[in-house]
């Protein structure tokens, strides 16, 4: 079975391995299947988790991020009363919790919500119309 691109499976990893330390001449390595098992481990355990753009995250000390996606800023700040502050140190610590509303407000967009969709639209660089039209919809009750 072949994984996906940016992944590998544990039986790709052993043949590399194989072809690396036996230069492809052993069919079967055992060690080298236990490496690779280990290397996986490894990495699943210290991977950091996907997050989504135009997404809401929490950390331990209870901050709020919003999720941009860009390369160059890819965390936005948020303070208490969820306006955009300056984050000079770039990115949040990790690992993050991302908000999910509870109950009857779930059903209707929260000011972040609606921030989600501004600061999105604006990485995306919408025409105002565009971003209004994503903004109605959100607050009908659609998802962008």
């Amino acid at each position: 079975m072949n994984a996906a691109p940016e992944s590998i499976t544990r039986h790709e990893l052993t043949a590399a391995l194989i072809h690396l330390e036996h230069s492809g001449d052993k069919p079967r390595c055992d060690s080298c299947w236990d490496k690779a098992g280990s290397i996986l481990d490894h990495i699943e355990a210290h991977r950091e988790p996907e997050y989504e753009p135009g997404e809401i995250y929490e950390d331990a000390e209870e901050v709020r991020y919003l999720r941009l996606g860009s390369e160059s800023f890819p965390w936005l700040l948020l303070g208490r009363n969820g306006v955009p502050v300056p984050n000079l140190a770039g990115a949040p610590a990790t690992p993050l919790r991302k908000l999910v509303p509870e109950g009857p407000q779930s059903a209707k967009p929260s000011h972040f919500d609606v921030l989600a969709e501004i600061v999105t639209g604006l990485g995306h660089d919408e025409t105002d119309k565009q971003l209004a039209d994503r903004i109605c919809k959100l607050l009908e009750g659609g998802t962008s």
